[in-house]
């Protein structure tokens, strides 16, 4: 849990540190931004023209991140000092060399994954807030909010935007 806190508190610092360092004139690219041109890429404080128009929802997901990392850092001291070594309750009984339970443990996360993977899929095709790499942000967030798209149409853009931008098959491009 302290590692995934450290991890997360880097992306809400990082995050915090470009917007602090934003400036308007320039483009992402030239000012070493690495995290808000992912963020931008969702939708995040931009027009419908790309341009970024908002940092206020880049501030808010550091804000997010920063909170988050604490939780996760006193949940890794709580169970580092705290905490017992082996848990006795239930369908959460564990120890470390309980090859069954590191199994089930494991499996269980990977399906819960699996879950939001559909949900995001599910929100992508019917409630048509989330964007496709490769369009520009701000054309396909008009685009989204304006119409629904099933799941086959999602797919077909992602493939026909993803072979041109790589010079793939030219029977592709729209």
């Amino acid at each position: 849990m302290a590692h995934s806190g450290m991890i997360v508190l880097w992306c809400g610092a990082m995050t915090l540190f470009e917007v602090s360092h934003l400036s308007s004139d320039l483009p992402f690219y030239e000012q070493g931004c690495i995290l808000l041109p992912h963020l931008a890429s969702l939708g995040y404080g931009v027009r419908t023209s790309g341009l970024v128009s908002d940092v206020y929802p880049f501030f808010v997901s550091g804000v997010l991140h920063l909170i988050s990392a604490s939780v996760l850092g006193f949940g890794g001291l709580y169970h580092s000092l705290i905490g017992s070594e082996v848990i006795t309750s239930g369908i959460f009984e564990y120890r470390w060399t309980d090859r069954n339970a590191m199994t089930s443990i494991l499996g269980i996360h990977l399906v819960l994954l699996g879950l939001g993977a559909l949900l995001l899929t599910w929100e992508a095709s019917y409630l048509a807030v989330s964007t496709i790499h490769g369009l520009r942000a701000g054309e396909m967030l008009e685009r989204l909010r304006t119409q629904h798209y099933p799941l086959q149409s999602l797919v077909t853009t992602y493939c026909r935007l993803h072979l041109v931008a790589t010079d793939g098959l030219s029977a592709w491009t729209t």
